[in-house]
């Protein structure tokens, strides 16, 4: 996730939010320091895995985020859409019980 709101930045370097989650993101304990700058090297995920946990309860997610490519209008170019699914089927079973019928 460091990664990629790197590359937004890189993207379009006046993202003030960006640059506050950012600063904000690196300063959480145990995040290394090599995080604090891009790493070019490593192709950006299609997705990204989250892992949410509420006491013993542990839900893992992986999530998409959908951009467009040529924008016209400035709104476009700050549309995301994203859609989170279960990572595992632990998370897919809690999902589908908790689920209310259509």
């Amino acid at each position: 996730m460091i990664n990629e709101v790197h590359r937004e930045l890189a993207a379009d370097p006046s993202d003030t939010a960006a640059k506050a989650l950012l600063a904000e993101l690196v300063e959480y304990p145990g995040v290394p320091g090599r995080w604090r700058t891009v790493d070019l090297e490593r192709p950006p995920s299609p997705l990204l895995v989250a892992t949410y946990q509420h006491g013993a309860q542990e839900l893992r997610f992986f999530t998409t985020i959908t951009t467009f490519g040529t924008p016209q209008h400035v709104t476009t170019q700050e549309l995301r859409i994203e859609c989170f699914f279960p990572a595992d089927d632990a998370t897919r079973a809690t999902m589908s019980a908790s689920a209310l019928p259509p």
